[in-house]
C-alpha cells in the first residue's frame, strides 16, 4: 500500500522545519552572538560590490524613468511605435539602454561638479581655518582668562581639575601608552590595511556600476520574477498583499527619501544666499553641512547649525550669534513651509514616531539608521495598523480610532462610551479617594 501525504501533514512538517531553524538561529545569536556578527559581517563585505550596485540602481531608478518617460517614449510615439510592445522588444531594449547611459551621465555629472565647484572651496575654508587656528586660540583664552578673572573661586576650582586631569593623563601616557608602542611593522601593517580597504572600496564602488547597469536594464525581469515566486507560495489574495505591501515600501522610500534629498539641497542653497548676504565666515563649508546634515530629521539641522556656529565663534562671535538665529529661521521655514510642500505626509507617522525611529534606527545602524529610520519604522508602522484593522474587521468590530479614544469598554460586541455614566465595569469610574488616603495606601 503506498503511502501518500496529505496536505495538512505537509503544512506541519514545513511549520516544524521552519521552527526548528529560527530556534536554532536564535541559539546561535543568543550564544555565538560574535560569531554570527563576524559571519554577518564577512558576507557583508564580500557582497559589498552588490549592495553597492543595488543602492546605486535604486537611485537612479527615477531618472531612468524620467527619461522615458518624457523623452524616449514620446519620440518613438511619434513615429508610430509602441514600445512596451512584445513585438517591439528590440526597440524597448534600445530605449532603456540610451535611458540608463543618460542616467549615468547625469549621476556622474553632479559628482563631478560636486568635487570640482565645492570641494576646493571647502579646501580652502578648511586651510584658512587651520592657519587662523593661532588666533582662534588667543580669542578663545582671552575670553575664558577674562570670565576666570571675574570669578575667582571658579578659576580655583578650574586649576584644581587642570592639575588632576593633567595627573591622570600623564599616568596613563606613561604607564599604558608607552609601554604598548606598537612596533614600526605595526604601522607599515596598518598603512597598508588602509590602502587595501580604500582599493576595495573604489573596486566594490565600480562593480557597483557594473551591477547597477544590468538591474537598470532589467528591473521589469526582476520584478517579474519576485512576482512569480510570490504566487507561486502564496493564494492569490495572500500574494496581492504581499505585492501591494512591496509597491507601498517602494513609494514610501522613494517619496521620502527624493523629497528629503530636494529639500536638503533647497536649504542647503538658502543657507549660502542668507550667509553671504549676512558676511559670515566660511558661508560655503556651513551651507554644505547644514544641506548634507538636514537629510536627517529632527536632528540633522541642528546638528549642521552647531557646526558652523562652533566655526564662527572663534572668529566673531557676534557673526555666531546672528548665523544662529538666522539657522533657527531656516528651520523654520523648512519645517512649516518648504518641508511639507515638498514631502508632504509621506510617512504617515506622528513627530513622536519620527523622534521614536530616529532614536532607535539611529542606536543599531548609526548614520544609514538615521536616514532610513524614519520611512522604515512608517512601512512597520503600516503593517502593524493593517494587521490590527484585518484583525478588528474579522471580530466586526469597527476600526475607526475616535471610537476607541472614547471606548470606555467593548461588552457584545459594542463600544460603551466613558461619556456614558451607567458605563461603571472595568474601572471606568476613578475611586473617590483623596491625595491623603492614596498616599496612606
Amino acid at each position: 500500500m503506498k503511502f501518500k501525504l496529505t496536505k495538512e501533514q505537509v503544512q506541519w512538517g514545513i511549520t516544524a522545519v521552519l521552527v526548528v531553524i529560527v530556534s536554532l538561529l536564535f541559539y546561535k545569536l543568543l550564544f555565538h552572538g560574535e560569531t554570527f556578527t563576524n559571519s554577518f559581517q564577512k558576507m557583508l563585505r564580500l557582497m559589498a560590490g552588490v549592495i553597492v550596485g543595488f543602492v546605486l540602481a535604486y537611485i537612479m531608478s527615477p531618472l531612468v524613468n524620467l527619461f522615458e518617460a518624457k523623452i524616449a517614449r514620446p519620440f518613438y510615439a511619434k513615429r508610430g511605435v509602441d514600445v512596451r510592445a512584445e513585438e517591439n522588444a528590440k526597440q524597448f531594449k534600445r530605449m532603456r539602454f540610451v535611458s540608463v547611459v543618460l542616467a549615468l551621465i547625469v549621476f556622474f555629472a553632479l559628482i563631478y561638479a560636486f568635487v570640482m565647484i565645492v570641494i576646493p572651496q571647502l579646501y580652502s575654508s578648511i586651510r584658512s581655518i587651520v592657519n587662523s587656528f593661532p588666533r582662534y586660540y588667543n580669542n578663545i583664552y582671552q575670553l575664558t582668562d577674562q570670565f576666570l578673572i571675574q570669578y575667582p573661586e571658579i578659576s580655583d576650582l578650574t586649576n584644581t581639575y587642570l592639575e588632576e586631569f593633567y595627573a591622570q593623563t600623564q599616568t596613563i601616557f606613561n604607564d599604558y601608552l608607552l609601554p604598548n608602542m606598537s612596533s614600526l611593522t605595526d604601522a607599515v601593517r596598518s598603512i597598508g590595511e588602509g590602502v587595501v580597504n580604500t582599493g576595495r572600496g573604489i573596486l566594490n564602488f565600480f562593480i557597483g556600476i557594473v551591477v547597477s547597469v544590468y538591474l537598470l536594464n532589467s528591473k521589469e525581469v526582476f520584478c517579474g520574477q519576485a512576482k512569480k515566486i510570490v504566487y507561486a507560495l502564496f493564494k492569490e489574495n495572500v500574494a496581492n498583499e504581499v505585492v501591494a505591501e512591496a509597491r507601498f515600501i517602494h513609494y514610501t522610500f522613494v517619496g521620502f527619501l527624493a523629497g528629503k534629498i530636494v529639500d536638503s539641497i533647497i536649504i542647503g542653497i538658502l543657507c549660502y544666499i542668507g550667509t553671504k548676504i549676512l558676511q559670515i565666515p566660511y558661508p560655503l563649508l556651513i551651507s554644505v553641512v547644514v544641506g548634507v546634515t538636514n537629510i536627517i530629521p529632527v536632528f540633522g539641522p541642528y546638528i549642521g547649525g552647531v557646526f558652523g556656529c562652533f566655526l564662527v565663534l572663534m572668529v566673531d562671535p557676534m557673526k555666531a550669534l546672528i548665523l544662529l538665529v538666522f539657522i533657527l529661521l531656516l528651520q523654520q521655514l523648512d519645517g512649516n513651509i518648504i518641508g511639507p510642500m515638498i514631502l508632504g505626509n509621506s510617512t504617515g507617522i506622528s513627530t513622536f514616531w519620527v523622534l521614536f525611529s530616529i532614536l532607535l534606527f539611529g542606536g543599531l545602524f548609526g548614520l544609514v539608521g538615521w536616514i532610513i529610520g524614519v520611512p522604515l519604522f512608517a512601512v512597520i508602522y503600516s503593517l502593524i495598523a493593517r494587521f490590527v484593522n484585518h484583525k478588528l474587521s474579522a471580530r466586526d468590530l469597527p476600526v475607526s480610532l475616535p471610537k476607541y479614544i472614547d471606548c470606555a469598554y467593548i461588552e457584545g460586541g459594542e463600544i460603551k462610551s466613558k461619556r456614558d455614566p451607567e458605563n461603571v465595569k472595568y474601572r471606568t469610574v476613578a475611586p473617590k479617594k483623596s491625595l491623603k488616603d492614596m498616599l496612606k495606601g
